[in-house]
């Protein structure tokens, strides 16, 4: 393995830490009640997660990044159940939503790393994010009552994870860029 390669690595690991502990530890619940009559434990809570989905996007890029993103979002949800009732239920679809929104990002930070580029991507991003998560509480957990409740609640969630996560990127970006002109030059 060269050394290209292990640095990689030991980012991706790292970020997989952060991407746990900032879903499944900085998590804040809001929302816990019952499902589907009574049968299955409900709940949402607010938490970083998807900053730092956008974070790893940012810094490996392509499939790995997106992997890292969800696979760390899976396990920040498993330990969020800890504190918070019924979290268990969304480790799935956050594996499989933010591992999609990953995807997206990495193809959207290729077009557009402008202010703009990057204020639109977090607000498209979050705009998908709610409607699959919408969707999935309203269709496949069966529920209206929480499907609504969560929804302004998501709302708040997400667009301050994407607020905050812009001037990151775009510090992220500026160095990205500068790194790659000093090899060139070199």
């Amino acid at each position: 393995m060269n050394r290209t390669n292990e640095k990689t690595w030991i980012y991706a690991a790292i970020l997989l830490a952060v991407v746990i502990v900032a879903t499944g530890l900085t998590q804040v619940a809001t929302l816990s009640g019952t499902m589907r009559d009574e049968a299955v434990p409900g709940g949402t809570f607010v938490s970083l997660g998807m900053l730092s989905v956008y974070v790893t996007v940012c810094a490996i890029g392509g499939p790995l990044g997106a992997l890292v993103g969800s696979v760390g979002s899976l396990f920040g949800c498993l330990i969020a159940s800890i504190w918070v009732k019924g979290a268990t239920a969304y480790c799935i679809p956050a594996f499989l939503f933010m591992g999609g929104i990953a995807f997206f990002m990495e193809l959207m930070l290729k077009k557009d790393n402008s202010w703009k580029g990057l204020f639109k991507l977090g607000m498209y991003a979050s705009a998908i994010l709610l409607v699959a998560f919408f969707l999935y509480d309203l269709i496949i957990m069966g529920d209206y009552d929480v499907a609504a409740k969560s929804l302004p609640i998501n709302i708040l969630q997400f667009a301050i994870n994407s607020l905050v996560a812009v001037p990151i990127l775009k510090m992220m970006t500026v160095m990205q860029n500068k790194s790659r002109a000093g090899k060139v030059s070199a």
